[in-house]
């Protein structure tokens, strides 16, 4: 018994340092002595019918720090939540063909306050930098109704009805908005638009070595024009201003990360 129970309290000492989203890498000492002190216990386990507590007292401390910062981190992210945020309910009161919007009731618990919180439903959105092989990248300038100015930007738009995978709604509306197309494609980032009211993230692709393939094919109220413009130019429009979307922003965040060039 006391076997068997050691190994299941072994495996709860490893599983959450191998578990997506919680890495907290364990020193290779650590690994290379707590696998021959498992062989050696199961049979002492077995002889001298111990509790695995004692034989756990002599595992290497580094071990069970990284193993106790992980559960404290895990659990006071958890506990915070509970203990801050009581969910009520949900109430839908606006749709249409872009969004939702939802009114989320909480019970914050330190104020004793309860408040709807405003969430808008958005489908994920995608976004691309098609590079040219002559190293100009295809930029879209189009007008903005929001903020009644044309906007510098790259393509993108929301996932179509069906689309699953991000990359094809990316290629999709590179096409759609520029004509060009390209068989090499890869995710460089996802960021969160807006976590504070939004539910949906924001993909972003790089396409290298991009080629005409067809006329623009926009819908019947979009007006495109097209720009080709250097790496270092864009830059500089950011630095200076002159591009301001936060998604272009972030998408050449990530290709200058994806490039090795922060």
């Amino acid at each position: 018994v006391y076997g068997q129970s050691f190994l299941a309290d072994s495996w709860m000492l490893i599983m959450p340092f191998l578990l997506p989203g919680t890495w907290n890498p364990i020193p290779e000492t650590c690994i290379f002595y707590l696998i021959p002190y498992t062989l050696y216990l199961i049979p002492c386990l077995n002889t001298f019918r111990l509790p695995p507590s004692e034989f756990l007292k002599p595992l290497d401390k580094c071990l069970l720090r990284h193993y106790k910062d992980l559960l404290i981190t895990v659990d006071r992210r958890q506990v915070m939540i509970k203990r801050l945020w009581e969910y009520l309910g949900t109430q839908h009161v606006y749709e249409d063909h872009i969004l939702r919007l939802r009114h989320d009731r909480y019970h914050f618990v330190p104020n004793d306050i309860t408040r709807d919180f405003t969430v808008l439903e958005f489908g994920d959105w995608v976004n691309i930098i098609p590079v040219r092989p002559d190293g100009r990248i295809v930029m879209v300038r189009q007008y903005r109704h929001a903020m009644k100015r044309l906007s510098l930007e790259i393509p993108g738009g929301m996932m179509g009805p069906g689309e699953k995978d991000p990359m094809v709604s990316a290629v999709r509306e590179m096409k759609e908005e520029t004509g060009y197309s390209s068989d090499d494609v890869v995710h460089i980032g996802t960021v969160e638009p807006n976590p504070a009211i939004q539910n949906n993230r924001c993909h972003t692709y790089l396409a290298r070595d991009v080629h005409l393939v067809s006329e623009q094919s926009l819908d019947p109220t979009e007006a495109i024009e097209l720009e080709l413009l250097g790496l270092e130019d864009i830059l500089g429009m950011i630095r200076n201003g002159e591009i301001t979307h936060a998604l272009v922003i972030a998408a050449f965040a990530f290709l200058m990360l994806y490039e090795g060039m922060a």
